[in-house]
């Protein structure tokens, strides 16, 4: 992506937001930037549990964009889990159906004890499979929505051409027509 702008100050009312979206891979990311005019560079950033390490190369992208002001940039990212990324720990399981037997029959209670209910008690289902991932894997994806956010943020026009990450040697003239044009306004 190449963007047309200045390198500007948060500008705008106050509360102003640009949101961004995009997903591939059973991962969608959205990112939305509110920014206030104010003399100094203050960033706050909130971002999905996990994508914590992510904040330098976020500040990074931010300042390349914005030199002062107040921004709040939120980072969301979902991911799409397969079953095989859980288990049901049967022994806890187990254990939490002999207690509630016992304290059925303790209190003379009618009924049985839901399986639906007993897969909701802590320690049943085991997600940590599907909380293991890098998040450094998602910044290409989150790099790129996050630019988009920006260049929203400061009014800049961004042309995207298609390509690999050489796209300045494959696609030279495409490039070049772009900054011709970005040079003539």
């Amino acid at each position: 992506m190449l963007v047309d702008g200045p390198l500007m100050a948060a500008k705008g009312v106050l509360g102003e937001e640009c949101l961004d979206t995009a997903g591939e891979d059973g991962v969608a990311v959205a990112v939305e930037v509110r920014a206030i005019n104010n003399r100094y560079f203050k960033l706050a950033i909130r971002a999905t549990e996990g994508y914590a390490p992510l904040e330098p190369q976020i500040e990074t992208v931010v300042r390349q964009s914005i030199r002062r002001g107040t921004l709040q940039v939120n980072l969301r990212v979902d991911r799409v889990h397969s079953p095989e990324e859980f288990q049901i720990n049967a022994g806890v399981l187990d254990r939490y159906r002999v207690q509630f037997q016992s304290l059925y029959r303790q209190w003379d209670l009618p009924g049985r004890i839901s399986l639906e209910a007993l897969l909701t008690l802590p320690g049943v289902v085991d997600d940590r499979a599907a909380r293991a991932f890098d998040p450094a894997a998602d910044w290409p994806l989150i790099g790129s929505t996050l630019e988009a956010a920006m260049a929203k943020t400061i009014g800049a026009t961004t042309t995207t051409v298609q390509g690999s990450h050489l796209i300045m040697m494959s696609k030279a003239s495409e490039v070049a027509a772009v900054i011709e044009d970005a040079a003539a306004h």
